[in-house]
């Protein structure tokens, strides 16, 4: 067990940095104080039925997170910073708890280069961005989404789906991964199993959803409002951003017809790219590797952010948590450079270019990485390889993506409507 304590302790002090990071500005002025506060001093007032009628589109993490809100409250009082910094805690907990799980079940257990993957996946630069604007929920359906595609990995079909709905009752961009996680249970266990996962997911979402559904009708119409429209509103972390028109203070304004195709297009593509990556691996007779099951999910959280009008740069947080939990599970062996390398990226296009340069900049830069991830993921998706090397320590660092299954592990915004 001494084997895993510098693991696990360097998960918890990315957790701890995350959260004094993430949480020293407060909750005023975020996303939080508007959206997700009302609710939460309902329920610490104990009016359950206003709490469940005030719950934003994003409802079901409210309650994944009242256990930890009520037990806030029963020990720090009814303050707005104490609900703030109970929910916030649970969700980091919550995943830095799955970051655990993936790490001891992974080939990674005890390797030398692990605990640099696990501080990435817990302190991420991505974490205290989220945090800062209101939005730890979006750590938390990662974390679930994580969850699913090890049991996916595993051969469990309708847990795969359960937690599949728990994450997107959560939050509703967690239907990207709808596709990826059908094709890879679909090409491991059969179409049966496919359907058993997508029934369990239904079956999830509802049951975490009922309660806010029966006590307010306005969720439904606020789901297919942002369902069908995007917003006009350009963010410099969308790709969209050079086919808008100048606004105001240097803001970009996207054309009607492309807020309308924005939301549609970002289910779709996942949706056509799994249904491809699925057929492929049916022809040739093989199920998908535990690399290309990781690396197609990727290539959905990605066009969940890049696709949208409105991709802020939390919209990223999935992303990178998954990219090191992948390396983790995939490359166990080696330095997690590309867990350094999107972190490294994601503090200069998220963190520095937006406060020492202009919004073009900023949008140029993330385009750029934006199109050569996608590339890249999306050959790994395809099950292609990608070698190359890195001195480190004086030695060489071989940097190996596997395309059979043998060889896999087996061997500062606020949006302008809630639920965004």
């Amino acid at each position: 067990m001494h084997r895993h304590l510098l693991p696990l302790g360097a998960l918890a002090c990315g957790a701890l940095l995350a959260c004094l990071a993430g949480l020293h500005k407060g909750f005023l002025w975020s996303d939080f104080s508007w959206e997700a506060l009302p609710a939460f001093t309902a329920l610490a007032a104990a009016h359950l039925g206003r709490f469940l009628a005030l719950a934003p589109l994003y409802a079901g993490s409210f309650a994944l997170r009242a256990p930890a809100v009520a037990l806030g409250v029963a020990i720090a009082g009814r303050s707005p910073t104490a609900i703030y910094y109970a929910g916030c805690a649970f969700c980091v907990a919550f995943a830095a708890a799955v970051a655990a799980l993936c790490y001891l079940r992974s080939p990674a257990a005890g390797n030398r280069f692990a605990p640099v993957g696990l501080f990435l996946m817990a302190g991420g630069p991505l974490t205290p961005l989220a945090l800062e604007a209101g939005h730890p929920e979006e750590l938390l359906g990662a974390a679930l989404l994580l969850a699913a595609v090890l049991c996916a990995l595993r051969g469990r079909p309708l847990a795969t789906g359960a937690l599949l709905g728990l994450a997107i009752g959560s939050k509703e961009w967690a239907v990207v991964a709808v596709g990826p996680l059908l094709a890879t249970v679909a090409s491991r266990r059969g179409l049966a199993a496919a359907a058993k996962t997508f029934g369990g997911a239904v079956g999830g979402a509802l049951l975490l959803l009922a309660p806010f559904l029966a006590a307010s009708s306005r969720l439904v119409g606020s789901a297919a409002a942002v369902g069908t429209n995007a917003g006009r509103l350009l963010q410099p972390w969308s790709l969209w951003w050079f086919f808008g028109h100048p606004g105001p203070r240097g803001r970009q304004y996207a054309p009607h017809p492309l807020s309308l195709i924005s939301h549609p297009l970002v289910v779709l593509l996942p949706l056509g790219a799994s249904a491809y990556i699925y057929l492929r691996a049916r022809r040739r007779g093989r199920p998908l590797a535990d690399g290309q099951a990781f690396a197609l999910l990727a290539f959905a959280l990605l066009a969940r952010g890049a696709l949208d009008t409105w991709g802020l740069y939390y919209y990223y947080l999935p992303l990178t948590y998954l990219a090191c939990a992948w390396e983790l599970w995939v490359r166990p062996r080696s330095l997690p450079l590309y867990s350094l390398l999107a972190s490294a990226l994601a503090l200069l296009i998220c963190s520095y270019l937006p406060l020492h340069s202009t919004y073009s900049a900023t949008a140029a830069a993330f385009a750029l990485a934006a199109c050569l991830a996608c590339g890249l993921l999306w050959r790994l998706a395809l099950g292609g390889r990608y070698s190359s090397s890195v001195s480190w320590a004086g030695s060489e660092v071989r940097i190996r993506l596997p395309s059979s299954p043998t060889t896999t592990s087996s061997s500062i915004l606020t949006p302008s409507s809630p639920g965004r």
